[in-house]
Parts: C-alpha cells; structure tokens; sequence
C-alpha cells in the first residue's frame, strides 16, 4: 500500500489543486458576474432616467401641439371673419360703383340740361337785344 500512497496523495493534490483552481475561476467569475451585475443595474438606472425624461419631453411635446391645434383653430376664425368682412367690402365697392355711375350719368345729364338751358337763355337773351335794344320793347320805334 506503500505505493499507492503517494499516487493517492498525488491525486489528492492535484485534485485538491483542479478544486482550488474551480474555486479561484468561480470567484473570479462571480466578481465578475456581479460587476457586470452592477453595471448592468447603473445601465437599467440610466434607461429609466432616459425613459422618464422623454415622457416627460412626450407630454410636453403633446401639450405644444395642443396649442399649435388651439392657435390653428383661432386662425381659421379670425381667416373667416377676414375673408367675410373682404366680401361685405367688395359688395359694398361694387355698390359704390353703381351709385357713382348712376350720379355719373345724372350729373352728364344735368351738365347737358344745363348747357341746353344756357343755350336757349342765350338764344332768348339775343333775340330780347335784337329785338328790344333799349329794353322796354318794341325796338328803337318807341324812342
């Protein structure tokens, strides 16, 4: 048994070593595996921080378009009164038009009376001189 003795310690040892190297590797290992454990949870921190701020900027960005969507809204009102009160305008101009061309034709119409009634005034006035030159009639017999 003396022979086997020292082979069995012989593979006591080495196993005893295979063991202490499987602890070393397991530890090493198990430092790792937690560090990237760490990591992973400051990463996983990170990302809900990232996630909370772009809700955040989400809400706000919907809160904008609201606005966009109120301020619109007010536009088109305000871009149909505009386009009301341009047509009330241009009924009103086209209106104006009439009544200036009417006054227009009424005016060139008593402008032609006018001149018609100056002309015969003319003509009455010639003929009183003509006829009644010291103008109590009868011409220059009744001097």
């Amino acid at each position: 048994m003396a022979t086997n003795q020292p082979e069995q310690s012989d593979g006591l040892r080495r196993l005893e070593n295979a063991v202490a190297r499987f602890a070393e590797i397991t530890m090493d290992n198990l430092v790792r595996h937690d560090e990237m454990l760490t990591r992973l949870e400051e990463s996983s921190s990170r990302h809900d921080e990232m996630l909370t701020r772009l809700e955040e900027s989400s809400s706000r960005h919907d809160e904008a378009l609201t606005r966009l969507e109120e301020s619109s809204f007010q536009h088109d009102a305000a871009l149909t009164r505009i386009e009301t009160a341009i047509d009330r305008l241009e009924e009103q101009t086209a209106r104006n038009a009439r009544g200036i061309e009417a006054l227009t034709t009424s005016t060139t119409e008593t402008i032609r009376l006018v001149a018609d009634q100056s002309l015969r005034i003319e003509q009455i006035l010639e003929y009183l001189f003509r006829e009644r030159p010291n103008g109590r009639g009868g011409g220059s017999e009744g001097n």
